[in-house]
C-alpha cells in the first residue's frame, strides 16, 4: 500500500517561508525579466500572485502554489517540502505544521476511526467527536499535525485535512465515514490500520464486563456486522449479532450487539500492546486501558486453564479407547470419574474432527488406526 500522501492530491491552503518566496520571486525576474511578465505569461492573477508572495503571512490555494513553481519548471516533488503551514480552507485563522510528502499511518487512520461511534459528519463536511474524556484524542491530534487546538468542553473537531486524507485513502467520501463502506475500504489495509480502527470502536461503543469478554452495541445493524467481520478479519472469537432491546431515556428501542468472548482477548491482547509498543498510550484504549488489562488478565488465565483442562482429557480420553477399544461418551466421564459430560463430549468431537478417532455405531467411538 502507498503510505504517502502528496501535497498536489488534496485541497487547501499553504504557507511557506519568507526566504522561499523570496527565491520565487527571484527566479521570476531571472526567468521572465519580472514577476508582473511571468504571472501574465502564466495567466495567474497578478493581485493573488503578488499579494502571496509580498506578505510573509498571506496563503495561498495549493493549485495556485504549484501553478506558481510549475511556471519555473520545479518539480512538485523537489518543492513539496518547503510547505510549512496547512488551512484547511479560507476563514480558519488556526494553521497545522504538515510534513509533505505526509505519511499515512494506523493512527491517520485512527483520527477518524471513531467517527461511526461518537462522531458526525455536518452536511459542510466539518467532523466533530464528542466524548465526556477528549484528552486523548487531542493528544492523537497534537502529534500528527503538531497543533494546538483545544477541545470545546467535550466535543473536539477533527481537522479537515486528515479527514481528505483518510478519504483519499480509503476512497470514500466524508458521509461514508458512518457508513459500513468505512469499514469494507479498511479490511483491506494491514493489520495495524484494522486493529486501530477496532481499538477506536470499543472506545467509544465497547463495554468490558468481569469475564473480560467485550461487548459492542450499535443502532445500525449493517454497521454492526461489518465491525464483526473487521473481528473476523483479525482472527477474535466472537458472538453471532443479535438484536436486543435498549430501555433508554427517550423510551424503548433496539440495538444490535456481538460481543468479543474470552477466548478473543488473547489476539486482541497481542494486538494492543503491540499498538502500546508502536505508538504509545495514543494507540490503545484511551479510558479504558486500566479496565482492560484487568479484565484481560482474568480472561487470559480462565483461557489458559480452560486449555490445559482441555488437552488433559483429549490426552485421557484417547488413552482409555487404546485400552478398551470403543467407549461412548458416559463410559468415558465413569472413567475419569467426572460428571462434565458436554465438555469431555466436545473433546471427543474435536478428536474426530481431527481424524484422531472415528464413529465405530451410534454413540461409540473408536481409534482411527491407520492403514
Amino acid at each position: 500500500m502507498k503510505s504517502v500522501i502528496h501535497a498536489w492530491e488534496i485541497r487547501g491552503l499553504i504557507n511557506v517561508s519568507r526566504q522561499t518566496k523570496d527565491t520565487i520571486k527571484r527566479l521570476f525576474r531571472e526567468n521572465y525579466g519580472s514577476c508582473r511578465k511571468a504571472f501574465q505569461a502564466l495567466q495567474l492573477r497578478e493581485r493573488t500572485a503578488y499579494e502571496f508572495l509580498g506578505k510573509s503571512k498571506s496563503f495561498t490555494t495549493l493549485a495556485k502554489f504549484f501553478a506558481l513553481t510549475d511556471g519555473l519548471g520545479i518539480s512538485r516533488e523537489k518543492v513539496e517540502i518547503y510547505i510549512e503551514k496547512f488551512r484547511d480552507r479560507k476563514r480558519q485563522r488556526r494553521s497545522y505544521c504538515v510534513n509533505f510528502p505526509f505519511t499515512y499511518s494506523p493512527l491517520v487512520l485512527r483520527s477518524v476511526a471513531h467517527i461511526p461511534g461518537d462522531g458526525y459528519v455536518s452536511k459542510n463536511g466539518c467532523t466533530k467527536w464528542i466524548q465526556k474524556e477528549p484528552r486523548f484524542m487531542v493528544m492523537l491530534l497534537r502529534k500528527l499535525l503538531t497543533t494546538t487546538q483545544r477541545p470545546s468542553g467535550p466535543q473536539v473537531t477533527i481537522p479537515r485535512f486528515l479527514v481528505s486524507v483518510n478519504c483519499l485513502k480509503l476512497q470514500i467520501t466524508p458521509n461514508e465515514l458512518k457508513s459500513p463502506r468505512f469499514i469494507d475500504a479498511v479490511m483491506e489495509l494491514p493489520r495495524r490500520y484494522r486493529a486501530q480502527t477496532l481499538f477506536a470502536l470499543i472506545v467509544d461503543e465497547g463495554n468490558i464486563d468481569v469475564k473480560g469478554n467485550i461487548s459492542i452495541r450499535m443502532k445500525k445493524r449493517d454497521l454492526v456486522e461489518a465491525y464483526a467481520k473487521l473481528c473476523d478479519s483479525l482472527g477474535y472469537d466472537r458472538s453471532h449479532v443479535i438484536k436486543i432491546q435498549n430501555n433508554g431515556t427517550f423510551g424503548r428501542s433496539y440495538l444490535w450487539k456481538f460481543r468479543i468472548r474470552a477466548g478473543g482477548i488473547r489476539g486482541l491482547y497481542g494486538d494492543y500492546m503491540d499498538a502500546l509498543a508502536t505508538f504509545g498510550r495514543v494507540g490503545g484504549l484511551w479510558g479504558k486501558d486500566q479496565k482492560f488489562m484487568e479484565r484481560c488478565q482474568t480472561a487470559l488465565n480462565r483461557k489458559a486453564t480452560k486449555d490445559a483442562e482441555g488437552r488433559e482429557i483429549t490426552k485421557a480420553s484417547l488413552t482409555l479407547l487404546s485400552k478398551h477399544g470403543e467407549l461412548n461418551v458416559h463410559e468415558i466421564c465413569n472413567l475419569l470419574g467426572s460428571d462434565s459430560y458436554d465438555r469431555i463430549y466436545d473433546r471427543i468431537r474435536y478428536l474426530r474432527k481431527r481424524g484422531k478417532i472415528k464413529r465405530v455405531s451410534y454413540g461409540r467411538y473408536a481409534l482411527n488406526q491407520p492403514f
